[in-house]
């Protein structure tokens, strides 16, 4: 499980999603995608994601 690192429409210049650590988040993303998923449950922004969506933000 990966929490808080992909959300779907939306670029997280802003404060990088307000992390405290650049690096590991960002080496978050390269885990998440490693997982073999098709739909992305976001949680915050209510909008479903695709591996494009994850891709994308990465």
């Amino acid at each position: 499980m990966v929490v808080d690192v992909l959300y779907p429409g939306w670029v997280p210049f802003k404060n990088l999603a307000v992390s405290q650590d650049i690096p590991g988040w960002l080496r978050a993303h390269d885990t998440a995608m490693r997982y073999p998923w098709r739909t992305l449950v976001g949680g915050h922004l209510g909008r479903l994601g695709t591996r494009a969506d994850g891709h994308l933000q990465q």
